[in-house]
């Protein structure tokens, strides 16, 4: 999942590149408590990685947002071996919902 727009046209385009495109998906979408469209400020300057739902600047774009449950069951996601998470001062969001996730993935028989 990856939020910013272009980053998520650059990764996908690497993907082609190396011949992944078949094994990782890539999902234009930020990671929130609920489904909703959020601004993205995105930092423009230097490293397009700095982009925040919680900061402001003089670029922003909506992106849809939904939960980290809902999209993993939506493509079928059994299982979760490791996981890298980019989310930019939402860490405690994510960690208070974490319980939710794993009792929702654990009762549909994984």
């Amino acid at each position: 999942m990856e939020a910013e727009p272009e980053a998520s046209v650059k990764i996908q385009r690497n993907l082609n590149l190396n011949g992944f495109e078949n094994i990782i998906k890539v999902i234009n979408c930020g990671l929130s408590d609920r489904s909703e469209t959020l601004n993205l400020s995105v930092h423009t300057s230097g490293n397009r990685g700095g982009s925040s739902f919680l900061l402001s600047s003089p670029v922003s774009v909506p992106v849809q947002c939904r939960p980290l449950v809902d999209i993993l069951m939506e493509q079928g996601v059994q299982r979760v071996h490791g996981m890298k998470i980019d989310i930019e001062s939402m860490e405690l969001e994510f960690y208070r919902l974490s319980l939710e996730m794993r009792q929702k993935i654990s009762g549909r028989g994984s």
